[in-house]
């Protein structure tokens, strides 16, 4: 997505499925982009930031989600 300078945008992780249905906790970490984001919560299925200000060459935000899915500890990323 390209969204505006300042807008509110989502991250959506709710597509995100385990087998037996259980999914403990989520954790977003921004792995690339010049500009740094504060995310609304990092530990949320669809948290929220604002997109930064950027220069004329514009900036690519990337983000990772780790999903553990069980009690033991299995993770997808």
């Amino acid at each position: 997505t390209n969204p505006k300078e300042f807008a509110e945008v989502t991250l959506d992780g709710s597509n995100t499925s385990d087998p037996d249905g259980t999914i403990v906790s989520f954790k977003w970490v921004q792995t690339a982009g010049i500009n740094t984001v504060t995310l609304s919560d990092d530990t949320a299925v669809a948290p929220t930031f604002t997109a930064p200000e950027v220069d004329t060459n514009g900036d690519t935000l990337t983000f990772e989600l780790t999903v553990v899915t069980d009690n033991d500890g299995f993770r997808i990323q």
